[in-house]
């Protein structure tokens, strides 16, 4: 063999290798991207919360114990507000 095609050979041997490598180290980034997407708790209202503010009666009273504590310093009125609510 010539020393010519034995480095086209190993040039186009390099090629491959490098495309692969890249295909991979892009797949590995996508998946960890994924994943921290999947796993990555983004809820800042609770359940009870979104029921709350979904509700205009008890979202008026949540806005009545929020001024109540505002103005007296107790959370007097928020057992108004949900039954869950302590």
């Amino acid at each position: 063999m010539s020393e010519n095609k034995k480095n086209k050979e190993l040039d186009a041997i390099t090629v491959i290798l490098t495309v692969i490598g890249v295909v991979l180290i892009f797949g590995i980034l996508l998946k960890i991207f994924k994943d921290l997407k999947e796993n990555t708790g983004s809820d800042i209202v609770s359940e009870e919360g979104q029921e709350i503010l979904g509700d205009p009666d008890k979202r008026e009273k949540l806005r009545k114990a929020v001024e109540h504590y505002h103005e007296k310093g107790n959370w007097d009125l928020l057992s108004n507000v949900s039954k869950e609510t302590v």
